[in-house]
């Protein structure tokens, strides 16, 4: 008889090998897609406890690429695809997280619907990425989300308030949603996206990144933080008052409050762990010392 675990692991399978997933055979929670025969690097999801996990290594060309280029990426990158360093090892990824919440969800069809696109998103992104350490041409190319819905947007107050938070209208519609960090006044951005689209966007750092090195010193930060955190993707956010690091959670097609619960929940977690800590790597001298911790130097920040 089948586990619910189980079961669901069938319905994601279902997605999952329906656009070119294959389950490995003696692990029957994961799965396996090549983009080409010659792929060295393929997708992969695992389902462990209430996450799906999709990866892809991150082509080692890019690895080599300044920190804050990554973070610009990020920004360009479709819905739910984030870029991320392993803090112990520097390798780089990209990733998805789907939540596997509540009862008879393997039934539920927006979870079915976010795991396609979650694997869809992971693909293309994967095949947009240069392979080697030039950004050049990825800011032009990855405006228009290839996956966003064509239904009207959302109501986006309503889907807050079914979250279970309250917000505050804030100008050229953006709703601003104070999020759980004790002793500090943080707030999230709920803007509607094109078409369907929804965003929740929090701007990181009291002080503007001026210098090299603390652009490298934060965007390594965040960076690794998106490795063991979930959901969330570390920014740069080039809009309102110049380049600035930031935190978001997108979505291209309209999400259920439960999504938008736990985005603002994973926003508050991820403000916990980093914002302090990036106000203070604003500061040029305590970035370069964290540089140097990390085995970079403000001469390597330069350089990239």
């Amino acid at each position: 008889m089948h586990t619910s675990v189980d079961r669901l692991a069938t319905s994601i399978g279902g997605v999952l090998e329906a656009h070119g997933g294959e389950r490995f055979s003696d692990r029957p929670h994961q799965w396996r897609r090549r983009l080409g025969e010659d792929d060295s690097f393929p997708i992969e999801a695992i389902l462990v406890a209430e996450w799906l996990t999709m990866t892809s290594p991150l082509p080692p060309g890019l690895t080599a690429c300044s920190r804050w280029q990554l973070l610009e990426l990020n920004a360009t990158l479709p819905a739910m695809v984030r870029v991320a360093l392993d803090p112990r090892t520097g390798q780089g990824s990209v990733r998805v997280d789907v939540g596997v919440h509540g009862d008879d969800i393997e039934n539920d069809e927006p979870f079915v619907d976010r795991v396609r696109e979650g694997w869809q998103s992971l693909g293309v992104a994967r095949r947009r990425l240069p392979r080697a350490a030039s950004l050049d041409t990825m800011a032009t190319s990855n405006k228009a989300d290839p996956l966003a819905g064509s239904e009207p947007g959302p109501d986006l107050q309503a889907l807050i308030v079914a979250a279970g938070w309250h917000c505050v209208q804030r100008a050229a519609g953006a709703l601003s949603v104070e999020l759980d960090v004790p002793h500090q006044s943080i707030h999230a951005f709920v803007t509607a996206e094109s078409r369907s689209g929804v965003r929740a966007y929090v701007e990181l750092g009291r002080h503007a990144v001026s210098s090299e090195a603390s652009r490298e010193a934060v965007a390594l930060f965040l960076l690794c933080a998106a490795t063991v955190t979930r959901l969330v993707r570390p920014i740069v956010d080039g809009h309102g008052r110049g380049p600035r690091p930031g935190l978001e959670v997108r979505w291209a097609i309209a999400p259920t409050g439960e999504e938008v619960s736990h985005a603002l929940q994973a926003l508050s977690v991820v403000c916990r762990c980093v914002a302090t800590e990036v106000d203070a790597l604003c500061e040029e001298s305590t970035a370069s010392e964290y540089l140097k911790m990390n085995g970079q130097s403000d001469q390597d920040a330069q350089a990239a």
